[in-house]
C-alpha cells in the first residue's frame, strides 16, 4: 500500500505504511529501502542518509543487494555520488531486465539520466 500512496504523491501515508510494517520487521533490509526512498523523493535527505548508513551497517552481518541503495540514491538525484559506484552498476543491470515502459523497476526508480528506455 505504501509504494501506491507513493506513486501517488500521497507521502504521509506512504510514511504512515510503511511505518507499520516497519514495527513488525525493522531490520528488513527491502522495506528500509522503501522508506529511504520515500524520504529521499519526498524532501528528506538526511532521513534518506540516515537509511543508506543502516542498510550498510546491516550489509556488514548479512546480503544487502546493492539495488536497495540504489533505489535511494535515484529518489536522491544523486546515483553519481554513491562511494563505491555501485548505483550506475546496479542501474545498468536493471536496465536490462526493462523490456517496457510498464515494468516496476521503471515505475520505482524514475528517470535515469544516461540510462537508454526501452
Amino acid at each position: 500500500m505504501g509504494r501506491a500512496y507513493e506513486q501517488m504523491g500521497m507521502y504521509p501515508q506512504a510514511l504512515q505504511a510503511y511505518q507499520s510494517i516497519l514495527a513488525f520487521a525493522p531490520h528488513d533490509p527491502a522495506l528500509l529501502a522503501l522508506l529511504g526512498h520515500l524520504d529521499a523523493v519526498s524532501g528528506q535527505p538526511a532521513a534518506a542518509r540516515g537509511i543508506i548508513s543502516q542498510l550498510q551497517q546491516i550489509s556488514s552481518g548479512k546480503y544487502v543487494p546493492t539495488l536497495y541503495v540504489a533505489m535511494i540514491y535515484t529518489g536522491l538525484g544523486d546515483q553519481d555520488q554513491d562511494s563505491h559506484g555501485s548505483t550506475k552498476r546496479t542501474w545498468s543491470v536493471v536496465n536490462t531486465w526493462s523490456i517496457c515502459p510498464r515494468n516496476p523497476w521503471q515505475i520505482r526508480s524514475g528517470p535515469i539520466p544516461g540510462f537508454p528506455r526501452c
